[in-house]
């Protein structure tokens, strides 16, 4: 039996309806198991390892590419990747400007979640792993995230040669909806991938990262500032 197998027929019939749970997979041992599978894969590609589940790969003066592998509901992991961009500021919980320009810093200001675009909800686990599962079942699991991760994002990444081909992914984003603006860093990015890029809707989706954010009046008059300089340095 496989992992999802079994939490599907322990949600449907309670834990009489399984032969128990295996012990859980050291996190250390389970992150090397993916470093080992994923992050061999990604090796391959030219991403580099920055932390535990995550890798950068740096082909712009500008922008990074990150994959990432996400902890979800469930003691459960899902890829997610995007860029990460240099002339992005993110605001700090104390309300300062910060800039992330280093591999190891890097950070989403354009996120995509592979679970977000599944044809059928029952096709979401296809892109989990856990270490709730047996060791044989995280290697069935990592041989199959492994390939689906390379087969999907490497194409993404490419979609993006220069600043130039950024906006058009942000608006595909933007049909989401709610998850696009419910992870406000994006909105931010888009106000700075539009100045740089000579668009005057930048101002307007600075504004509305200022309202959904709530950010103090200094922040906020200090990222005004800093799209202006973006504007000009295009």
């Amino acid at each position: 039996m496989g992992y999802w197998e079994r939490l599907q027929k322990y949600m449907r019939g309670g834990p009489e309806a399984i032969d128990g749970w295996p012990d859980q997979i050291p996190i250390d041992e389970f992150n090397r198991a993916v470093a080992r599978t994923l992050g061999s894969a990604l090796a391959e590609n030219g991403f580099e390892p920055v932390a535990p589940r995550r890798w950068v790969r740096s082909r712009h003066d500008s922008i990074k590419d990150l994959v990432y592998l996400q902890a979800i509901k469930g003691t459960a992991y899902s890829p997610v990747w995007g860029f990460s961009l240099d002339f992005v500021p993110h605001v700090t919980a104390a309300g300062d400007t910060k800039w992330h320009r280093t591999p190891k810093s890097a950070r989403f200001d354009l996120m995509h979640w592979p679970i977000d675009y599944v044809p059928l909800p029952s096709q979401i686990s296809d892109w989990k792993v856990s270490p709730l599962a047996t060791r044989e079942e995280l290697e069935d699991d990592l041989a199959r995230v492994t390939p689906m991760v390379i087969a999907q994002a490497i194409p993404f990444f490419e979609r993006v040669r220069a600043v130039g081909d950024l906006p058009g992914l942000y608006r595909e984003h933007r049909t989401l909806g709610e998850p696009f603006v419910s992870f406000t860093q994006q909105v931010l990015a888009s106000a700075f991938v539009l100045a740089r890029c000579g668009d005057a809707a930048a101002r307007h989706e600075l504004a509305e990262f200022i309202r959904v954010s709530d950010v103090p009046a200094a922040t906020a008059q200090r990222l005004e500032e800093l799209l202006a300089q973006a504007a000009v340095t295009r």
